[in-house]
């Protein structure tokens, strides 16, 4: 993952934790990140997975019933991703 993507992911989980990019924790997982491979390909991965979702959306309407199915699957509130302006 390019630095500049990382920078990028990295300020939206410290936004979606609600942590102060400045805080102890954000400032953890910002050295885990630049460490540690297998997160950032975990990162990575999952950054293309919402991508493809958003856009496969967008598109597409997909049954209310498969969202949930999936989100319960991957332990997802939307309502969580929404209110920490995600989106």
């Amino acid at each position: 993952m390019k630095k500049e993507n990382r920078n990028y992911m990295f300020k939206d989980i410290c936004k979606y934790l609600g942590e102060d990019l400045d805080s102890l924790p954000c400032k953890s997982i910002k050295r885990h990140l630049e460490k540690c491979k297998n997160c950032e390909i975990f990162v990575d991965k999952l950054k293309k997975i919402v991508t493809i979702y958003k856009k496969l959306d967008e598109e597409i309407k997909v049954p209310e019933k498969a969202k949930r199915e999936l989100f319960a699957k991957i332990n997802f509130n939307p309502e969580d991703f929404e209110k920490n302006n995600l989106s």
